[in-house]
This record gives C-alpha cells, structure tokens and sequence, in this order.
C-alpha cells in the first residue's frame, strides 16, 4: 500500500488540524505530478531546463506548510 502526501492532508484534516483547502489539494497534486515526471530523469545526460514547482501567494496560505508535508513524505517513501 502506498502512502501518499494527500493522504497525510486528509488525515490532518480529519484530525483536525487543518482545514480542507481544494486550493491546497490541487498544489499538492501539481508538486506530485511535477516530482513523479522528474524522478525518471536519466542522469546520463545533461539537461537544459530544470523542471520544478514555484509555489506563490498570499500570507497565511500554507505555501510552506504544503511544501514541509511533501518533503517529509517523500523521506519515508524513498
């Protein structure tokens, strides 16, 4: 069974520790899309463009919080 960084975000939010956020649902989803696509990179060869996520906002929003959640997950996945 896999565990996924959404699934960690519905269990603080049924927890009650944050609220469901679709906005919050949807970058997380962007940033495991992105990170699922480059992790298939062949390294062998150098590459132009590097391929990642910019998240922006308004103060309060959770950028850092979401940012913190998949970086913890993808320790214990890796």
């Amino acid at each position: 069974m896999n565990f996924t960084v959404l699934d960690q975000y519905n269990s603080f939010v049924e927890n009650h520790f944050i609220n469901k956020d679709s906005q919050q649902i949807e970058v997380l989803q962007k940033i495991y899309n992105t990170w699922s696509n480059n992790k298939q990179n062949n390294y062998f060869f150098k590459q132009k463009k590097t391929k990642g996520v910019y998240v922006y906002g308004s103060v309060g929003t959770g950028k850092t919080f979401l940012l913190n959640l998949f970086y913890l997950i993808l320790k214990f996945v890796i």
